[in-house]
């Protein structure tokens, strides 16, 4: 998969993201600040199986199954992230992205660190 890098708006703060697949079920998802497009602001490691899988017509359109992995990355889930990592104190090294991870229910946790907020 080659990475499409997009613009997103939220809050009035500009940035731009784009995704990157690390191995058949996880994706990879980079959001910049518009001022520094240097060094990504934070990592976002998702997993991510088919949604097809649990898409049917009888949904309407949802996605029906709970299971991580299961949603796409899609514009909201990046304004979701941005704002829960605008919420948090999360601090990155000089020159350094924070690195997160998308665990079950669409909660992030600091990659390696166990703490987990919902969004």
């Amino acid at each position: 998969m080659k990475s499409k890098v997009r613009n997103i708006t939220v809050d009035r703060d500009s940035f731009v993201w784009g995704v990157t697949e690390l191995d058949w079920k996880t994706v990879n998802i980079k959001v910049w600040k518009e001022e520094n497009k240097r060094i990504p602001w934070f990592e976002v490691q998702k997993k991510f199986d088919d949604p097809w899988i649990n898409f049917s017509e009888m949904s309407k359109g949802e996605i029906v199954s709970d299971e991580e992995g299961s949603t796409p990355v899609t514009p909201s889930l990046i304004a979701a992230c941005i704002k829960e990592v605008k919420s948090q104190d999360w601090q990155s090294e000089v020159n350094k992205p924070i690195y997160l991870k998308i665990i079950k229910f669409g909660n992030l946790e600091i990659a390696g660190n166990g703490n987990s907020v919902a969004h």
